[in-house]
């Protein structure tokens, strides 16, 4: 079936280039990969978005120089299906223009560049993240998940500091973030919330987030903070502490 679809590729109907692009990338039809490249560097080919995923489907690094051209493209969906396989092919050397994307007025384009930050999983993309919160934060759903993809410590003390912020809107995806990551360490974060929060929602979202961390059941605050006092509560302390000051500096 792949042989076949190629050849349709390779007709000069320019309306069957994505959709035949996109069924080679989930094949993985890798010896098609030289002509979805050669189509896509055309700008007046259509659903050039299609053409650039299908490069993201068939995972050959060789693809992400062309990835990075069409990212780096002043118009065009091009660059949306480049974002998004410059992710999924894990290309660390272009979160660069990633971010210079991200921080463009092509709100699709933005999203789907934060989006890929999170996939590549780089700790070098956390400043960028963590300050773009503050500076939109209509955002800050994708780019909370996005840090929650993230591995290590300084990604769970990001969103420590987030759970513990005054807004609302922020601690609540924060604290969706960190049910995602399901982070032991953030455990002293939530219980602290549970402590000093009186609001509804966010006391369910921390018992909802504890939940998927640690297992257990509990149903109320008091159950929740007894069974943290159990758990070595010194030592947990010693990390919230440090997000408690991490908030209070910003």
């Amino acid at each position: 079936t792949a042989d076949r679809i190629l050849q349709v590729l390779e007709s000069s109907d320019k309306s069957v280039f994505a959709p035949s692009a996109f069924v080679l990338g989930k094949y993985k039809y890798e010896p098609a990969r030289k002509k979805i490249e050669s189509i896509t560097k055309e700008k007046s080919n259509p659903d050039r978005e299609i053409l650039a995923q299908s490069l993201g489907w068939l995972q050959n690094k060789e693809s992400i120089p062309l990835l990075k051209e069409n990212l780096q493209e002043k118009e065009g969906e091009g660059r949306y299906g480049a974002a998004w396989s410059i992710g999924v092919l894990n290309a660390e050397d272009a979160i660069d223009l990633l971010q210079e994307a991200a921080n463009g007025k092509d709100n699709k384009l933005t999203r789907i560049a934060i989006e890929s930050l999170g996939q590549i999983r780089s700790p070098k993309s956390l400043e960028f993240l963590s300050k773009k919160v503050e500076s939109n934060k209509e955002l800050s759903s994708a780019l909370l998940t996005s840090i929650a993809s993230i591995p290590g410590e300084e990604s769970a003390k990001i969103l420590d500091r987030y759970a513990l912020s005054d807004e609302t809107n922020i601690q609540k995806v924060a604290l969706q973030a960190i049910l995602q990551r399901k982070d032991k360490s953030n455990i002293p974060t939530l219980i602290k919330i549970l402590e000093s929060n009186k609001n509804a929602e966010t006391i369910s979202g921390a018992q909802l987030a504890l939940k998927a961390i640690s297992g257990a059941t509990f149903s109320s605050q008091t159950e929740w903070i007894n069974w943290f006092d159990i758990d070595n509560k010194s030592e947990h302390y010693m990390h919230v502490d440090d997000a408690i000051s991490a908030h209070v500096d910003w």
